[in-house]
């Protein structure tokens, strides 16, 4: 997750600077490690990203990618559960897309992808999984 693209979004949601500020000096301030067993390595500045385990790091993550999700819904392709269309399902960093065809699904795909390369970010083709139920 990008800082600079991060705090554009909570500025278009009106933040205030004061909270602006907060969270830029605490990103400044971000350091981590590996730990690897007993082995831990130096410290190094982290340039993007949210911590783990932080309280708000699921929130400002959600602010992140909240535009993929109004996409997919505008696009109206994906399940329907009575008269609402649920096409994406997010938690945390982990997308569940849902479509009644593999037409359907190739186009909320292609959707993600291109707006998830606009946050410099991508699918991890290691974890995707295809799951298709036939009446």
């Amino acid at each position: 997750m990008d800082h600079s693209a991060l705090y554009l979004k909570l500025m278009d949601r009106s933040i205030p600077v004061q909270i602006l500020s907060v969270l830029a000096n605490w990103f400044s301030l971000c350091l981590s490690c590996v730990k690897w067993g007993s082995v831990t390595s130096h410290f190094y500045k982290l340039k993007a990203g949210v911590r783990q385990g932080s309280v708000l790091s699921p929130i400002l993550f959600g602010i992140y990618i909240d535009n993929l999700v109004n996409l997919v819904e505008k696009t109206n392709i994906g399940c329907k559960i009575g008269a609402i269309c649920t096409g994406i399902f997010l938690y945390a960093d982990d997308i569940v897309l849902l479509a009644p065809s593999i037409q359907a699904l190739q186009s909320l795909i292609s959707l993600c992808e291109s707006e998830l390369d606009f946050l410099c970010m991508a699918f991890n083709a290691k974890k995707i999984c295809l799951f298709a139920f036939r009446s």
